[in-house]
């Protein structure tokens, strides 16, 4: 029995909250994106400005080589990093979808502030396909982490393991056996029918 899983209460709306996940899976992704950006530009000798590899628009495309480093590491850095902070920090399957959007409408809004209002195809492709990679590993993870068991400590703790329970039968002979007067009365008979 898994001794660490997590019991979700009622939600409530909390926007100091949700604000503050919000800037830190901002944070997380633009940080995880930026040092991927900074290690492949190093290891392929990539000369081009990083925040203009971040913010513009152009940059995303597969028609020159600084274009698949950009491409690469915005997919890598959605699916990865961002996913694990968003597990570490929000740690929700139904809440997901709704941060992967409100990080990339935000990534649309810096996007549009750097270099105008994206207009090509593929950056939005590329876009999309981040955004879906970050919901689905993110989901899955939270997911798996919300669907295991829950340690519940009991008052006897002799009993914890389910094959230890007697059965329904073991339940109805033990009944009957320490009445005092155990005489077979049609009572008795109608309780281990039904046991059975």
């Amino acid at each position: 029995m898994a001794v660490n899983g997590t019991f979700y209460g009622r939600d409530r709306f909390d926007p100091i909250l949700i604000l503050a996940q919000i800037v830190l899976l901002q944070a997380s992704f633009y940080t995880s994106y930026l040092l991927l950006l900074v290690m492949f530009n190093y290891a392929t000798g990539t000369t081009a400005s990083i925040t203009d590899q971040m913010f513009n628009h152009t940059y995303i495309t597969l028609r020159h080589f600084p274009g698949w480093v950009t491409c690469t590491a915005l997919l890598i850095s959605a699916a990865g990093p961002a996913a694990i902070a968003f597990v570490a920090l929000v740690g929700r399957a139904k809440r997901c979808i709704d941060f992967a959007c409100t990080l990339f409408i935000s990534h649309i809004i810096a996007t549009t502030v750097h270099s105008g209002f994206p207009n090509t195809i593929m950056w939005w492709l590329l876009n999309i396909v981040a955004t879906a990679a970050l919901s689905t590993v993110g989901e899955a993870v939270s997911l798996r982490l919300e669907l295991r068991e829950i340690a519940i400590p009991r008052d006897n703790p002799t009993r914890t393991d389910k094959r230890d329970q007697p059965t329904d039968i073991e339940a109805a002979l033990n009944d009957h056996s320490s009445r005092p007067n155990s005489s077979s009365s049609n009572a008795d008979a109608a309780v281990l029918a039904q046991a059975v």
